[in-house]
């Protein structure tokens, strides 16, 4: 009979394959606000160029205007070294305090009516300076006498003239009067083929100030000349010092450095700033000019506005399709790879939480229902395997008891031959308490104290066997008493330390039990002073304990201890090994808090 074809379910409102073409169709969106991202960009350069355009042009004129401005005045040395009597008269000058009175007369005359009379040709003449090297007298177009100006030898307005030559025409100095700011042309006077003078055309950097608020309309925007010193002529229109300072400051360096011509932006103060910077080739200044987009130009602001709300809202839908997708999708398959990394490292307790999708729900119940089975199985498994692994331990403590009877029962032999009635009695009656612990009712975990006072009956015994040749010393921390450990946990290790550690020894011999507090846990260590193990005996030993064979000799002790700690802790805590020939033997090994108690020994 042929079995009909299954029925299709229908797609559920919270499926994931509905959730799934929900954002596609939003990703669809997506090329349209590329394009609108693309016409951000392609405004933000027009908006550049545009900036760039506008501030480049009023830069270069205002430059332009002013370079011509400064050769007229430069022009003007000509008209005073064509005068004779000048030059006469500045070569005839002699120092103030050796003058003739009539012929100095003479000569500062001539100096003063040519300087003069060339300072008034021109509205941006500030004053024209003369000075003479020999005599070391200088005369200002602006004043007519000044005691100092007779024994002139040290002053801002020589020193820019000495430290920066006649190289650059125009440059930056003070007025030799008031010390206002100037620029200054220097020309020095020559006759018979050597200086004689200096003569200086100066403009007030106020006039030129005012002549570069003309490249940025407003209040906002900044401009100023600069040399390459660093020297500084603002505009009046770019703010106080308080607000233009700070700018111009961290603009000055980054321009200094930069010889051609550029333009940038920057962000300054919350604001977009672009800034144009131009060198002239006649002065070698560099012309700045700054300014906001909002006193540069106003036909794009609209389009800028429209451009960002499109953004803002491509934005929106971006942060609503990855919150969607992190809920639909990545939340659920975080959970689910989560739980199956808890599976693979053996937590089988690891649940899925519930999900109302319908594949998700599906895969978190049907997982949570083979970690249930899984974790059913194994522990069946391991309780079968800890029952064998016990009747096996039982059968190793009995026949390590054996072999400690049988030495016991022969040294009362040899005591009680020698009559040592009262030390015999001592020793059976060490061996009862050794006994009575060791049985412990049945339990296979004993008291941290119990285990510590087994051992000590344990090497009293050894020791009257030994006699001088053994001592022995047992340390416990006060806050491991009540810990619970296996019982048949150390005296594997002290028969080694006893046998092959201390046997060769006559006498001197000793051992150190020590139980010690570490976080989670305790610390237990037996260490020996005996003759230790060779570099090659020790390699031997710890291979043969990582192997699953078993051994004799040293390696069938160590391996009983590391398979004690891992059935009774259910932790893989190795047991250590330090040591070296003549220097004794430490073994040590930690072991946490057993939660799961066995029993307890009786009183």
């Amino acid at each position: 009979m042929d079995e009909k074809p299954a029925a299709r379910k229908p797609l559920r409102v919270n499926s994931v394959i509905l959730r799934f073409a929900s954002l596609m169709l939003i990703m669809l969106a997506l090329p349209f606000f590329a394009a609108l991202v693309v016409s951000a960009d392609r405004l933000s350069r027009m908006e550049k160029e545009s900036a760039n355009q506008f501030l480049s042009s009023n830069l270069r004129t205002v430059a332009s205007t002013l370079d011509q401005v400064l050769m007229n005045l430069e022009r003007l040395h000509a008209f005073i070294f064509m005068d004779a009597q000048f030059l006469n008269g500045l070569r005839r000058l002699s120092p103030y305090d050796s003058r003739e009175e009539y012929g100095d007369y003479i000569n500062t005359n001539s100096i003063k009516n040519r300087i003069n009379h060339v300072a008034v040709t021109n509205d941006y003449i500030f004053s024209i300076y003369a000075y003479s090297f020999t005599a070391e007298r200088i005369f200002s177009s602006k004043v007519n006498w000044n005691e100092k100006f007779n024994h002139f030898t040290d002053a801002p307005w020589l020193r820019s003239y000495r430290e920066q030559g006649l190289e650059r025409p125009w440059h930056f100095t003070l007025d030799i009067q008031d010390g206002r700011p100037l620029l200054a042309s220097y020309r020095e006077v020559w006759t018979n083929n050597q200086p004689i003078g200096l003569v200086s055309v100066n403009v007030d950097t106020a006039d030129i100030a005012r002549m570069l608020d003309e490249v940025i309309p407003g209040e906002a925007g900044h401009t100023f000349i600069m040399d390459d010193r660093g020297n500084i002529i603002r505009g009046t229109a770019g703010g106080d010092d308080e607000t233009g300072g700070p700018f111009i400051g961290r603009l000055v360096p980054g321009i200094i450095s930069d010889q051609n011509d550029g333009f940038f932006d920057m962000s300054y103060n919350g604001k977009k700033m672009f800034v144009s910077h131009y060198r002239s080739p006649y002065s070698g200044f560099r012309f700045v000019a700054a300014a906001p987009l909002d006193q540069i130009q106003t036909s794009t602001p609209v389009m800028a506005r429209l451009i960002m709300m499109f953004l803002l809202l491509q934005g929106l839908m971006i942060a609503v399709t990855l919150f969607l997708a992190r809920h639909y999708f990545w939340t659920p398959i975080r959970a689910l790879f989560a739980g199956m990394r808890q599976m693979r490292e053996g937590d089988f307790s690891a649940r899925l939480p519930p999900n109302s999708s319908y594949e998700f729900g599906y895969i978190n119940s049907n997982f949570n229902e083979m970690a249930d089975n899984i974790q059913k199985l194994v522990e069946e498994n391991y309780a079968s395997k800890l029952i064998n692994r016990e009747a096996q331990l039982k059968n190793l403590q009995n026949q390590l008891n054996e072999h400690f009877l049988y030495n016991t029962l022969d040294s009362i032999h040899w005591l009680a031959r020698r009559e040592k009635a009262a030390q015999a009695s001592e020793m059976v009656f060490a061996l009862a308490k050794f006994y009575r612990i060791s049985l412990s009712a049945g339990h296979e975990v004993i008291p941290v104290r119990d285990a510590a006072e087994m051992m000590r009956n344990y090497l009293y015994i050894q020791k009257i066997r030994m006699r001088d040749a053994l001592n022995y010393t047992i340390r416990c921390d006060p806050s491991l008493e009540d810990l619970l450990m296996p019982k048949g946990l150390l005296q594997p290790l002290v028969e080694n330390a006893l046998v092959h550690g201390l046997r060769p020894l006559e006498k001197g011999g000793e051992i150190r039990i020590v139980f010690d507090c570490v976080p989670g846990g305790a610390h237990v260590s037996v260490a020996d002073n005996g003759v230790g193990i060779t570099e090659e005996r020790l390699r031997l030993v710890l291979d043969q304990l990582e192997s699953p064979e078993a051994y004799r000799d040293q390696a069938f002790a160590l391996k009983t201890v590391q398979s004690q700690i891992r059935l009774y802790y259910g932790v893989r805590s190795p047991v250590r090994i330090e040591t070296s020939p003549g220097n004794g033997t430490l073994v040590w090994f930690e072991i946490p808090v057993m939660r799961n108690e066995k029993g307890s020994p009786d009183d």
